[in-house]
């Protein structure tokens, strides 16, 4: 999704709330949902994470952290 059609349903979404608001300050009933009057984005699919990519990041972060990486023989 480019960053043009992520603004345009930001700015649809901030009109929806507006007018939701003014309706619902208005009305003596209860109004819709404000999520069905929303566009919604949607998710981009995420990519599932290996042991490998987490075992590095693992490391990483123990470096980081002024920590000992302690190596053991891969089993590969």
């Amino acid at each position: 999704m480019s960053g043009h059609q992520r603004r345009l349903i930001r700015e649809h979404n901030e009109r929806a709330w507006s007018v939701w608001t003014a309706e619902a300050l208005r009305r003596s009933k209860k109004p819709p949902p404000l999520r069905r009057l929303q566009a919604r984005v949607p998710r981009e699919p995420r990519k599932r994470q290996s042991w490998q990519d987490m075992k590095a990041v693992a490391k990483l972060l123990t470096q980081a952290f002024g920590g000992q990486v302690i190596a053991k023989q891969d089993v590969s």
